[in-house]
């Protein structure tokens, strides 16, 4: 699968690896987390399928979430580029990634799927990264995985400032709060940036986000609320297609808000609302001016409760997500003869979902025990079609087996299962990457996956690695019927196999040594490539501090691409280097200076067939202070 040589020899070398590090060795090096590379992972499984990553304290600064957690094992960027840069999981991505806020669950009409760039990186706490199919935890669009956020709680004054030179971009933080309340308020401005050869990229725009979150107690009741306001204006789409046809956003506009009560009784329910709206102009130079807008309620609600039963600890749970309002009108003005039409391609847009699930864990002589389930009822309507429903299970076990002298073996067996979109269903007409068609008829998909581990932890040195092998039916696939016009269809079957490592050296108390890297492969059941399918890659990091200064070199290389899926073109190797130092001036005051891109290399970020050259090296700087 690979003909580099050289990468063949390093994967060779690093094959049982993939990161895990003690507790204690985290609590120590806590100063040292300074990329999305270093994750903090579960301690209590070194082949867990669950990454976190955060954002504190980091000598680069994240751009947003995508950025985040990019560096995590078979995460990769997914997309166009730009501001709604997308990721993939394992080859896995757009609507079969589950992304929630705070428990929140996120919708989109996006084709590339829901994005959470509205929210401003630095306001995260965490980001956990499931790297297998989740639909018994999430439900609908958990097929190969998810990611969970949690924000960021300020306990007391707080600011962070920075500036970097890609795009002229420029940001500022401020938290405050207090034992029982929390506020952070973010904005962060960007314009046009270029590529090593001159190229303008059409990244542009200016965000405002925020969030608040307040605990109460009634008698045994703890109440928990929380709000994140976000307005963006002036949003650039960077694609292929710009300045020729160039696509804006003037405005996106969400507002998350989640009501919770849980009890002293082992029982939490919660509500949540999730109001948006998006708009979007596509200008076709000399031809045509298209305004879209896109809007949604979407809301939903849960119940669970935690019991021992037997030697079982269980949980049990009620689960419901609904969108309504779903709402996409269009209007058109022909810049040649000088005439405006006006649609609605999709009205009364609604969908409900409501599921019931299980999960229980138990020891079985020395080997520890995991499964659950879950049932889904599903309905969906628009412009007074008559209303699509179905059912569907999915389940999950895993178990991990111990051994002497801490290795660890792991297995785990998933489902899960996607329904098609409202848009894929229902909606025709204009989209920042060209025209779609809709299609009614789409059947859900469903995905069975198997993943094998093995994960070794010792004083200084930390390995584990991953095999999988993931099989979707009635893969939903868009293509390509003219030039620019897409509708979706479903392959009959669509197989990715994987393998994936991570590791840690200690190499003293000063210097520490991190990689990672992975091997993708998808096809459909005729063997052509799947679309979404990220180039291999290997990484490495190496940490350093001394005193009241930390530094870092990151190194990832990317093979080429060479055999593109529906929508996607060919792709070269890459070379990429970055490095920061920072330096504590006083107890409350640090600074950080911070180089992407160092070699300055030409390279396109994903293999999307309207992907851009990245941009060229780029400085920053940060400044921050906290009590």
């Amino acid at each position: 699968m690979l003909k580099n040589n050289a990468f063949i020899i390093v994967i060779s070398l690093l094959l049982p690896a993939l990161s895990f590090a003690a507790e204690d060795q985290i609590r120590e090096l806590d100063p040292l987390v300074i990329t999305a590379s270093q994750q903090q992972l579960d301690t209590s499984d070194p082949t867990a399928l669950t990454t976190h990553v955060t954002p504190e304290d980091k000598i680069i600064p994240p751009q947003n979430l995508t950025d985040l957690i990019s560096a995590s094992p078979s995460v990769s960027q997914n997309g166009q580029g730009g501001h709604f840069q997308n990721f993939s999981i394992r080859g896995v991505s757009k609507h079969r990634i589950k992304t929630l806020v705070n428990g929140i669950r996120i919708e989109g009409a996006r084709r590339a799927g829901a994005s959470v760039s509205f929210i401003e990186p630095l306001l995260m706490a965490d980001a956990t990264v499931w790297r297998n199919p989740a639909s018994t935890l999430f439900g609908s669009g958990a097929l190969g995985g998810a990611v969970e956020i949690e924000m960021k709680r300020f306990s007391s004054p707080s600011v962070l400032t920075g500036y970097n030179t890609e795009g002229n971009e420029n940001y500022q933080v401020l938290g405050v709060g207090g034992e029982s309340w929390s506020l952070g308020i973010a904005r962060r401005d960007v314009n046009n940036t270029n590529t090593k050869n001159g190229d303008e990229l059409n990244t542009h725009f200016t965000q405002y986000s925020a969030s608040f979150s307040a605990t109460a107690k009634i008698h045994d009741l703890n109440l928990d609320f929380f709000i994140l306001p976000s307005v963006a204006n002036n949003i650039g789409k960077s694609n292929a297609d710009f300045p020729t046809r160039e696509t804006n956003y003037p405005s996106e506009k969400h507002l998350l808000a989640k009501v919770g009560i849980h009890s002293e009784s082992d029982w939490k329910a919660d509500i949540y609302i999730h109001p948006n709206d998006l708009k979007t102009e596509v200008l076709k130079v000399n031809s045509s001016f298209k305004t879209i807008s896109n809007e949604a309620v979407d809301f939903g609600g849960s119940w669970r409760i935690e019991k021992t039963i037997s030697v079982f600890d269980t949980l049990f749970g009620i689960d419901y997500a609904a969108r309504r309002a779903v709402s996409i009108a269009e209007t058109a003005l022909n810049l040649t003869a000088h005439n405006m039409t006006h649609s609605q391609p999709l009205q009364h847009g609604k969908e409900n979902e409501s599921s019931l699930f299980t999960t229980f864990s138990w020891i079985l002589g020395a080997v520890e025990m995991e499964a659950g389930t879950r049932l889904s009822y599903f309905d969906q309507s628009a412009n007074n079609i008559k209303s699509q429903s179905d059912t569907a299970w999915s389940g999950f076990i895993k178990a991990l087996y111990p051994l002497e002298n801490g290795l660890d073996l792991s297995a785990n067996l998933a489902t899960a299962y996607r329904y098609p979109t409202l848009n894929e269903r229902f909606f025709t007409g204009t989209t920042g990457r060209g025209s779609v068609i809709s299609n009614a008829d789409l059947k859900k998909e469903q995905s069975i996956n198997l993943d094998l581990g093995v994960g070794w932890v010792g004083d200084k040195l930390s390995l584990s690695s991953h095999i999988y092998y993931l099989h979707i039916r009635d893969y939903i696939e868009r293509v390509e019927i003219s030039d620019d016009v897409l509708t979706f269809v479903n392959l009959n079957n669509g197989t990715i196999t994987g393998f994936e490592l991570e590791g840690n050296y200690f190499i003293n108390d000063q210097w520490r040594l991190n990689w990672a890297g992975h091997l993708i492969r998808g096809e459909d059941e005729n063997g052509n490539p799947l679309s979404d399918i990220p180039s291999n890659r290997i990484l490495f990091g190496l940490t350093h501090q001394i005193g009241s200064w930390q530094s870092l070199v990151n190194y990832e290389y990317r093979t080429h691409k060479n055999n593109p899926g529906p929508g996607e073109k060919q792709i070269s190797a890459a070379n990429l280097l970055s490095a920061a130092i920072r330096y504590q001036a006083h107890p409350n005051w640090s600074f950080s200076l911070t180089a992407n891109n160092v070699l300055n290399e030409t390279y396109f970020t994903a293999s999307d067939k309207k992907s851009v050259l990245a941009p060229a090296r780029s400085l920053g700087i940060t400044l921050s202070w906290k009590p």
